[in-house]
């Protein structure tokens, strides 16, 4: 495959950020219809609403972001995006789908209460959930603004993907080793704070 090296392939840090914008105002708004038209059973739901829009969320970007759906959610067809694998070909839907639920989760479930059965699961749960949330998120934020120029999120360098302009055929993806250990630094740092901010809470 013949290489091309130039920073108009990558998008830039706005256009990331406004199509993000844009496919959670699809999303939210597809929520908001289905909890009018189903008010009486979706009120029933409470916190495991969140569910619901976890799995309406992992179908939307997984679908739209495969071959299946043309390689491009609504709001990167409006910036003129696309996701493809490293090889410059589409995802297939069951690797779209991975890298849409990891892109998600954190979102959605932030903010997620449970009751579990004993205080030991309950600190368990409560420290993968907490640390996975800020940490993933914190690590997203650090890769969005210093991983150029290719800003390959977290779910990019895990699915081995990337989100490139529409018209771009062929390029070559630079390496990411650095802005990669860096994150992952950054979900372990929080996994120990959460760790010892939970120990310190159960002494007192």
């Amino acid at each position: 495959m013949t290489t091309q090296v130039s920073t108009t392939i990558w998008p830039s840090f706005w256009a990331r950020l406004f199509a993000w914008i844009i496919d959670w105002l699809v999303l939210s708004l597809v929520s908001l219809a289905v909890g009018w038209l189903a008010f009486a059973y979706a009120s029933s739901w409470g916190a495991s609403g969140r569910f619901f829009g976890l799995v309406l969320g992992t179908v939307y970007f997984g679908v739209t972001t495969s071959a299946l759906g043309g390689e491009a959610s609504i709001g990167m067809r409006i910036f003129r995006l696309k996701v493809v694998g490293l090889d410059g070909g589409p995802l297939s839907l069951s690797t779209a789908f991975g890298r849409a639920l990891l892109l998600i989760s954190p979102v959605l479930l932030n903010g997620w209460f449970f009751n579990p059965p004993n205080e030991v699961l309950a600190i368990v749960l409560g420290v993968l959930l907490i640390s996975a949330v800020f940490g993933v998120a914190l690590a997203q934020i650090y890769l969005l603004l210093f991983n150029r120029p290719t800003r390959r999120l977290l779910h990019d360098l895990v699915f081995r993907s990337a989100v490139v302009r529409a018209d771009v055929e062929t390029f070559e993806v630079p390496s990411a080793r650095k802005s990669a250990l860096i994150a992952s630094i950054i979900i372990l740092s929080a996994f120990c704070m959460t760790i010892i901010g939970a120990l310190v809470l159960r002494t007192k």
